[in-house]
């Protein structure tokens, strides 16, 4: 069963990060949004990370192999 959870967790981090990104140019500091960005796709990898081990745990369970991490 496919869980929504990260969708909806990238989904939010989309979301805050482009208000943020439009609250920062509004302000005139438009060379600090590539921060922002950069961080956003920091947050975003955690979260691929996270549920590809979560995958590999279920993998590692299906198939009898031990996934010590």
């Amino acid at each position: 069963m496919i869980s929504l959870i990260p969708f909806l967790q990238l989904a939010a981090v989309g979301v805050l990060s482009h208000v943020i990104e439009r609250k920062i140019e509004r302000a005139g500091h438009g060379g600090r949004v590539v921060l922002v960005r950069m961080a956003t796709y920091v947050i975003c990898a955690g979260i691929a990370l996270y549920q590809w081990r979560i995958a590999l745990r279920m993998l590692g369970i299906v198939f009898g192999v031990h996934v010590s991490w």
